[in-house]
């Protein structure tokens, strides 16, 4: 009986036991100085090294035949670098799962230099095919609005004015 007692206690010990190991991470800024923020909470000034947690746990699964395994946690972590008032630019963030790392050393470099990005816009592929719902004027306008934003050039633009105004003399 005390066997058995302790048998169940083990299993239920070791199926809810979870081992958290500590890996170290090189933050790297440049400039260097930016505010160096994980979650939302300030870790320090980089370059700085922080340390994040990968925990894995020993589950077993129900059943008489069920295998039980170590499984890693997929816990990501947000690392936030913001540039200074001495060196302004746009604050960029990096989403690490530290349980992925297969590299002995981890680093995290963040280029505060970087110019601001357009997110990427959606093109009307079929703004030359001739449709029943779109207009000449449909067309005109959204290859006006490319050649705007300029992502047509005022050649392109022609080429492709010519194109649909052929097409509708037809």
């Amino acid at each position: 009986m005390k066997k058995l007692l302790f048998g169940l206690c083990s299993v239920a010990c070791l199926s809810a036991c979870a081992i958290s190991t500590m890996v170290p991470y090189q933050v790297n800024s440049t400039p260097p100085g930016a505010q160096i923020d994980v979650n939302g909470v300030s870790m320090g000034i980089a370059p700085i090294q922080i340390e994040l947690a990968c925990i894995k746990r020993w589950v077993c699964p129900p059943g008489p035949h069920a295998h039980c395994r170590w499984e890693f946690d997929d816990y990501v972590y947000e690392v936030t670098a913001h540039p200074t008032k001495d060196n302004p630019g746009l604050s960029q963030t990096e989403r690490v799962n530290v349980c992925q790392l297969k590299a002995p050393a981890a680093q995290i470099n963040f280029d505060l230099r970087l110019d601001a990005v357009a997110p990427r816009q959606t093109i009307d592929v079929n703004a030359n095919q001739k449709d029943k719902t779109t207009s000449l004027d449909d067309t005109r306008r959204t290859l006006e609005s490319s050649r705007d934003q300029g992502m047509l050039s005022e050649q392109e633009y022609e080429q492709k004015m010519d194109k649909p105004v052929k097409d509708d003399a037809r």
